[in-house]
């Protein structure tokens, strides 16, 4: 489907005419810290469709993966990145506190990103997802059924709620 990266919404058939409507851009991606429940410590979030967060419904880990619970400069509270993505954080840390694999994340819920919002009242876990992977990001994904193919299938295959926000 034809897509506005403008606005980020999908573009009708009848929209697209013309030799000026394709150009190639750059995708932008963003970084957010949720803040795990019962815990001192953040989880890095990466999603290269930040309109989407409204409809965030869980968080992504990869089960096999290590992770680093990190202290840094930034922030009183811990930051939880995978080990090989920790370069992220540039001059910002501190020092490694703790290395785990993914799979000791997996259950934790954590705080939602619009608590205002009356739709995002319910437990936001961490799940486990082998599609995460090592190359780019913070290792830990931003997921919105509601909103995109492979959240989508993840959420069917393991009973996430579907926000969608249009």
């Amino acid at each position: 489907m034809p897509w506005c990266t403008r606005c980020g919404t999908s573009i009708a058939e009848n929209d697209m005419s013309g030799d000026d409507v394709y150009r190639d851009d750059t995708c932008q991606a963003i970084f957010f810290k949720c803040p795990i429940k019962d815990s001192n410590n953040d989880i890095l979030v990466w999603t290269t469709t930040p309109w989407t967060l409204c409809a965030n419904v869980a968080v992504a880990v990869n089960p096999e993966f290590d992770y680093s619970i990190v202290k840094i400069k930034s922030s009183k509270r811990n930051l939880i990145v995978m080990s090989s993505l920790i370069k992220v954080l540039k001059d910002d840390v501190v020092e490694v506190v703790k290395t785990i694999k993914g799979s000791e994340l997996v259950g934790l819920t954590y705080e939602t990103c619009f608590p205002e919002l009356d739709e995002q009242q319910f437990e936001h876990k961490i799940v486990a997802w082998d599609l995460v992977d090592a190359t780019e990001g913070a290792g830990a994904v931003h997921i919105a059924p509601g909103c995109g193919e492979s959240d989508y299938e993840l959420g069917k295959t393991i009973g996430l709620k579907n926000i969608v926000p249009i």
